[in-house]
């Protein structure tokens, strides 16, 4: 999921950075058959057109493309959302309103909540009920 992001962006580290952000760019492009890791798929033919590492460029890339929809209404399955860092369960750091997290959406359940995929959540994949009213908003990257 995140091999060649610094070579991608050229960033001259050997840091491994936060992933949530890499694992769904790379999801979203292996899903829409671009290629079948981050290091093989078509960047250019992406919706997001770059190789997005942080939560707040997928953000950013919804709202300047008409795609982010404010928090706690219906997630669009397939979509991502964005949430605070200190809310995820990834990293404690970080304001509760800038985007510090972002993961899948599975499906909404009815009940004030929705079903998540993520990446770098205990540096693990994993499936999450997270509560509506705790995300900055929804991202629909098909636009």
């Amino acid at each position: 999921l995140v091999d060649g992001y610094n070579e991608y962006w050229k960033t001259g580290s050997s840091t491994r950075y936060p992933w949530c952000a890499m694992a769904c760019s790379t999801w979203i492009g292996v899903g829409l058959g671009l290629g079948t890791s981050s290091t093989t798929i078509d960047w250019a033919k992406h919706p997001f057109k770059k190789y997005f590492g942080g939560a707040a460029q997928i953000e950013d890339w919804a709202k300047k493309n008409g795609g982010f929809v404010e928090g706690s209404g219906t997630p669009p399955a397939g979509g991502c959302f964005t949430m605070a860092r200190g809310g995820s369960g990834s990293d404690t750091g970080g304001s509760a309103a800038k985007a510090g997290h972002v993961g899948l959406i599975v499906c909404d359940n009815g009940d004030g909540t929705f079903t998540t995929v993520e990446g770098n959540v205990s540096n693990k994949v994993k499936s999450y009920r997270r509560k509506k009213a705790d995300v900055i908003g929804y991202e629909k990257w098909w636009v």
